[in-house]
């Protein structure tokens, strides 16, 4: 198969597309990458203004919150630590629950009150499950608990209230409270405690330590109060001990705050407690308290000790916590605060923002960055409409150039090889095509011309033979005409010789009349003599009136040509004058066959001037010969008038015998005509010169107009080699 070669505008137009598509391509790619880098930046920078213009007060309000719940617990457990009754224990640990450190007198009433009012302070701010006093040694597999524990606010002591609650606690569905846990994680953090802070050294208050736990079961059931409906995480909390110093500032044990995780939960939520159970919903729907319907964003975290405390209905913060996901690869972010709270362990409170909440927040941003990418999108699409029409102009251009490049290319061939043949052809643009039919009229109009010329150039050649076919007869009749005119005058000499002679023998005829009678034989073949003279002369006559009537044909023959020399000099001159026409609407092409046209047209002038000399001489000529002829007429009746003359004179001189008067006075007229017969032949000899004087200067205007012939015979020629040199078929 042939491959179909792309015409060259179309190609010119695939390329400035093409190169157009593509920098537009690398225009609105660098766009979008300058206006996402820019959008990435001013949602970076917003992002970080929501982060800490709004998400971070948050945080920050709800690590004030937490910390007010730590720094009660630390608070009220150090007070309880420094009470004096209470660094004064002595003796350990109760040996079972059935001891009473009160009535046992290890520990006094009023000390037991302030403990329980500072328990009931507590539980008013934070809600803590127990406060326990457990001394160092504790030994919880012996049956050993703490020194005292307190779990219920009460204004006035209740001896035996737990003990009475628990025998109460006979349904199968209820759960115990367990203290296994936390009895046995006590000796650890004795220990700990014991190791990193042996003595009493603190300068200030707020240099004495806690200490916390992982998270445990606690016993403390209040929202795990049945088997079946609860769940037993609502029962783990952890420990946050605080040391006891003895008055001899050595360490006797700790002060511990038992806290369940449901009262972190339910303070992320801002809740003064989690609606979980029945009991709860019931409580809740009295009071009108409701749950948030969003999930809580926070969290409460101690790595070390593998506490996270978050709001159970949020499925996402667990895997951020654990660092399973990545908030930020999600849209959102996750934002910490350390609590600045006494703790062995470092404690954080998370605050995530989801994507949804960064989002909402970010959605002027995000409207203003569609609008400005849809303005871009549109001064982009305009941008691609105008190199558009810029392509499509250039397209336009493009296709007028190489329209005219090849009306340039058309005028050139005709320039160079003067090619008429050429024509302009598979032009795309009106305009073009428009300059080029006009460019092939005139192309086809200077062919015609041309040939048009060629053949009248032709008609000229065929004109300038026949003429010279004329003009050499012409010479020829000259030349015979001016022989004949010689002929002429050297018989007319010998006629006047004859007259003379006439003359003389008149004269002694008249001399001799005396003599006449005697000598009448002798006269009258003088006579007879001088008849066949006259008749000579007479035939002489005739011969130059025939002559000169050839003479007049000649002439007339010769203007008849004339005539059609300046005929076809005013055709030349016309054609010429077209031609000059032509070659003036040809502009710069035509200029040099408009100087030929117009060396032809000269020509043909100076042939018109010098047909028309010759008309002129040929016309004199013919009105020398007209009087010639009548001349000739006229000496040729006088001729036979002599004759007759002389016939009477010989009758006279038959009868010269008896009229020898009458022969004298005969004689004298005979004279007297000889005389002017003498007159008349000189007279005809003169006009016989004269005729062939102008035979002669016909013979050199004849010669003048065949030079004029041959110099118009070489510019045909030349003219007809100038369109030669054009292709004309």
């Amino acid at each position: 198969m042939t491959k179909t070669r792309l015409s060259p505008w179309r190609a010119f137009l695939y390329f400035r597309l093409f190169w157009l598509l593509l920098l537009f391509a690398l225009l609105f790619g660098a766009s979008q990458w300058w206006l996402r880098h820019l959008y990435s930046e001013r949602l970076a920078e917003a992002r970080q203004q929501v982060i800490q213009q709004e998400a971070m007060p948050q945080l920050e309000r709800k690590r004030r919150q937490l910390q007010d719940m730590f720094n009660t617990m630390y608070e009220n457990s150090r007070t309880i630590s420094l009470l004096p009754s209470v660094r004064q224990i002595q003796g350990g640990n109760r040996a079972d629950e059935k001891e009473d450190v009160v009535t046992g007198h290890r520990f006094t009433a009023d000390a037991f009150n302030t403990v329980q009012q500072i328990f009931n302070n507590m539980v008013s701010r934070t809600r803590v499950s127990e406060v326990y006093a457990v001394m160092d040694g504790l030994d919880y597999k012996k049956g050993q608990v703490p020194f005292f524990m307190f779990d219920t606010v009460r204004l006035e002591p209740e001896a035996g209230k737990k003990e009475d609650d628990e025998a109460k606690s006979k349904d199968p569905d209820q759960p115990e409270q367990l203290e296994d846990e936390e009895y046995s994680y006590f000796p650890r953090q004795l220990a700990e405690l014991k190791a990193a802070y042996p003595r009493f050294n603190f300068k200030v208050l707020d240099d004495i330590p806690a200490a916390t736990s992982p998270l445990m079961r606690t016993c403390d059931n209040t929202q795990y109060y049945s088997k079946a409906q609860c769940n037993v995480y609502d029962a783990s909390g952890f420990l946050y001990s605080v040391p006891v110093y003895s008055n001899e500032h050595a360490f006797i044990g700790v002060i511990s705050s038992i806290v369940r995780a449901n009262v972190f939960e339910a303070a992320l939520l801002d809740m003064p407690y989690l609606v979980l159970t029945g009991k709860d919903r019931e409580e809740a729907a009295k009071s009108g308290l409701k749950m948030p319907v969003e999930a809580a964003g926070f969290a409460l975290v101690n790595a070390d000790r593998g506490i996270r405390i978050f709001d159970r209905r949020n499925t996402v913060l667990p895997d951020l916590l654990a660092g399973k996901s990545n908030a930020e690869a999600q849209g959102g972010a996750l934002l910490s605060l350390p609590l600045q709270i006494h703790s062995d362990k470092a404690w954080l409170v998370y605050y995530h923002l989801t994507p949804a909440q960064l989002a909402q927040k970010l959605a002027p941003l995000q409207a203003s960055q569609r609008n400005t990418m849809l303005s871009v999108v549109l001064v982009m699409g305009l941008l691609l409409l105008f190199g558009l029409f810029v392509v499509y102009r250039q397209y336009l251009t493009f296709k007028q150039i190489y329209d005219l490049r090849r009306i340039e290319k058309t005028m050139i061939a005709v320039a160079d090889n003067f090619d008429l043949t050429c024509r302009v052809e598979g032009l795309c643009s009106k305009q073009a095509e428009r300059a080029g039919r006009a460019l092939n009229n005139l192309l086809q109009a200077l062919q015609d011309s041309m040939l048009e010329v060629e053949q009248r150039l032709q008609q000229v050649v065929m004109a300038n033979r026949n003429m010279g076919s004329a003009s050499q007869h012409l010479t020829a009749v000259a030349e015979a005409g001016e022989r004949a005119s010689q002929h002429i005058d050297q018989e007319l000499q010998q006629l006047n010789g004859g007259m003379l002679d006439i003359l003389q023998k008149t004269g002694q005829a008249a001399g001799l009349c005396t003599e006449s009678a005697a000598r009448a034989r002798q006269n009258n073949e003088a006579i007879q003599t001088a008849l066949g003279d006259i008749r000579s002369v007479a035939a002489a006559v005739g011969q130059t009136a025939t002559c000169l009537h050839q003479l007049q044909d000649s002439s007339a023959a010769i203007t008849k040509i004339v005539g059609v020399i300046e005929s076809l000099a005013d055709q030349t001159n016309l054609l010429a004058l077209n031609a000059a026409i032509e070659a003036a609407r040809a502009g710069e092409s035509g200029r040099g066959f408009a100087v030929v046209a117009d060396e032809v047209r000269k020509l043909a002038d100076s042939t018109s001037r010098s047909t028309g000399e010759i008309d002129t001489i040929v016309k004199s000529i013919g009105s020398q010969v007209q009087v010639a002829v009548r001349d000739m007429q006229e000496v040729e009746a006088s001729v036979s008038t002599s004759v007759d003359n002389i016939s009477q004179a010989g009758d006279a001189v038959k009868c010269i015998s008896l009229q020898s008067d009458q022969v004298v006075q005969l004689v004298g007229s005979v004279s007297q005509k000889v005389a002017v017969q003498q007159q008349s032949c000189a007279e005809v000899a003169n006009d016989v010169s004269g005729i062939a004087g102008n035979a002669s200067e016909t013979r050199s205007e004849v010669d003048a107009t065949n030079q004029a012939l041959s110099a118009l015979d070489s510019q045909v020629e030349h003219i007809h080699a100038i369109v030669a040199r054009f292709r004309l078929r």
